[in-house]
């Protein structure tokens, strides 16, 4: 948060020290913005992982998940075709977990999100609902920037943002993936990322226990 804080308070400061055009004050503005929006996602990422890792009895029940990702997968079709990306659905109906529907929503949001910022115009991006070994699997492949193996010790860390040009030129707050890693923990699933390695693509799965 200290980053955009110090932007903003900057240009406050250059702002306010003479008169300026009102073209140059539309885009201190405009800059202003975009920090606080970026520390009201950052903020509001904490409040999701706080939200989940405080102990309480947690909500459950059973969720369809096929119909839950066809549900969540269609908000990012816009976006997807936006940057001419196959956007492939492929779900097994019936396929019954128990969790929240709220929180495993955000899960498939997070997951599918990463793979449309990440991947390059013209890429493929596959969601698919299944069984393995008798558990459900959701899984989302791209064939984005993908990741070394170094990068992915890091992967699920809170604020961790690869230092490659294709993540620091675009807007994120590094909680994604620790989102996703914190709800799935708590509620006895596991995620996992695989890439064959820097400009292959990725794919990331999580196996619940049901």
């Amino acid at each position: 948060l200290l980053t955009p804080l110090s932007t903003i308070h900057s240009d406050i400061d250059i702002a306010l020290r003479r008169e300026r055009s009102p073209s140059f004050y539309r885009e201190k503005l405009e800059s202003m913005l975009l920090d606080v929006e970026e520390m009201t996602e950052t903020v509001h990422g904490l409040l999701q992982i706080a939200r989940v890792e405080r102990p309480h009895e947690l909500p459950t029940g059973p969720v369809d998940l096929g119909e839950l990702v066809n549900s969540h997968a269609e908000r990012f079709r816009h976006a997807a075709a936006d940057k001419s990306l196959s956007f492939e659905i492929d779900v097994h109906p019936g396929t019954i977990v128990e969790f929240d529907d709220t929180r495993l929503g955000q899960i498939v949001d997070n997951l599918i999100e990463n793979a449309v910022k990440y991947t390059p115009a013209g890429g493929t991006i596959s969601v698919r609902v299944g069984r393995r070994d008798g558990k459900a699997v959701l899984s989302v492949t791209d064939t984005g920037i993908g990741f070394s193996e170094e990068q992915r010790s890091n992967l699920f860390d809170r604020f961790y943002r690869a230092d490659v040009p294709e993540v620091q030129n675009t807007t994120g707050s590094g909680l994604g993936l620790a989102i996703v890693e914190a709800i799935a923990r708590v509620y006895g699933a596991s995620v996992s990322g695989t890439s064959g390695g820097p400009g292959k693509g990725s794919r990331f799965a999580v196996e619940f226990n049901s």
